[in-house]
């Protein structure tokens, strides 16, 4: 005796629906670099304070005492404009007619205008954060000949990071937190017998992301 089973059909075309083929952006990280700001309007202006944190003063008091009022704080302002940045991606009418959800295609309408969008101030970012122009002397170097990261016999690239922390440090009383690098930076970083050597013996020789960012104190 067998007994039979009736299962549900699926048109191919249904399971095309859920599919496509295209391209995307692995990722963008200039805002990890500059991050967005929500202003209450187009043009503002915010305030901008001296150094009066660093001061000390005298706060002690003895009883019946006045308070000790604290000098009013300098402060400047700086004038911040923004601009506007728009697309729209086309949906023609018979499109929209002959598409089976029209939903999906509006989606996927929104979802390109808003990446175009993103992609052009991810290249803006990137543009301006590897001009050197943009930085001061003191807060830049460019890496040659056997200072490269890429000769692993004479390069040292973990004191070179280590020397821009202390810059950064001096400079702004904060501690470096983020560092951005491509692929062929980290594959050269992740072998390179400086970093390797900061591993102990009983850990795998292979160095992840989250080890480099031990090593290096990001």
């Amino acid at each position: 005796h067998r007994d039979l089973h009736s299962f549900p059909t699926r048109r191919s075309s249904d399971l095309i629906n859920e599919l496509a083929w295209g391209y995307r952006v692995p990722g963008m990280v200039g805002t990890c670099l500059l991050p967005v700001r929500k202003v209450p309007k187009m043009k503002t202006k915010i305030p901008k304070f001296g150094k009066e944190h660093f001061k000390l003063f005298k706060t002690l008091r003895g009883l019946g005492a006045k308070s000790n009022r604290l000098p009013v704080d300098s402060k400047s302002t700086i004038t911040l404009a923004t601009e506007e940045h728009d697309a729209e991606y086309p949906i023609d009418y018979l499109e929209g007619q002959e598409a089976p959800d029209e939903l999906s295609l509006r989606k996927h309408a929104a979802f390109r205008a808003k990446t175009a969008v993103a992609l052009e101030m991810e290249a803006e970012i990137a543009e301006k954060a590897q001009n050197l122009d943009n930085y001061l002397d003191d807060n830049k170097k460019t890496l040659t000949l056997t200072d490269k990261w890429s000769d692993y016999e004479n390069s040292d690239p973990e004191g070179d990071i280590e020397t821009a922390r202390d810059v950064i440090a001096d400079a702004i009383g904060e501690e470096m937190n983020t560092m951005v690098m491509d692929r062929t930076t980290y594959k050269i970083l992740r072998k390179h017998p400086v970093i390797k050597a900061e591993l102990s013996d009983s850990e795998r020789k292979v160095v992840t992301v989250d080890m480099l960012k031990e090593i290096l104190e990001i």
